[in-house]
C-alpha cells in the first residue's frame, strides 16, 4: 500500500535559449520531471514502511511498481505525481524477505532501483 504526501516545493531549472538575435533566459518547469528517486531504509526490515521520495517538475499521471528477482509485478499501484517533493510509504507486510526492485513508470519513463527486505 503507498501513502502520498507532497510537501508542495516546485522545482525549477533555467533554460537558455540562443537566437541570432540574442539569448533569451526563462524560468521553466524541467522536461524531466522525475529524473532519480530514494529509497530508505535499504535494505529494509519485514514488516516495516520503505520510504520512496523524488522531486518532480509537473503533476503527471503515474504507477509505482514491485517486482520480484525474476521480473513478476509483486504489486502495482497507480498515483498521481505531484509537482515539488513526493514521498511514498510502501508497507513491506506483505513481501517475504528476498531482493526487490521499484520501478516508477510515467510519460514513457522507466526508473527502477532495487530493494532488499530482511
Amino acid at each position: 500500500m503507498l501513502i502520498p504526501f507532497n510537501d508542495g516545493i516546485p522545482n525549477y531549472v533555467t533554460k537558455v535559449t540562443q537566437f541570432k538575435t540574442g539569448t533569451e533566459v526563462s524560468k521553466v518547469n524541467d522536461i524531466n520531471f522525475v529524473n532519480d528517486f530514494e529509497l530508505y531504509p535499504v535494505p529494509a526490515t519485514q514488516g516495516n514502511n520503505v520510504s520512496i521520495q523524488f522531486n518532480s517538475s509537473k503533476y503527471i499521471d503515474s504507477s509505482i511498481k514491485i517486482l520480484d528477482i525474476l521480473g513478476n509485478i509483486v504489486t502495482s499501484n497507480g498515483f498521481r505525481i505531484n509537482a515539488g517533493v513526493n514521498n511514498y510509504l510502501l508497507n513491506t507486510t506483505s513481501l517475504a524477505k528476498g531482493i526487490y526492485f521499484v520501478r516508477i513508470e510515467a510519460e514513457n519513463k522507466i526508473l527502477t532501483k532495487k530493494l532488499i527486505i530482511q
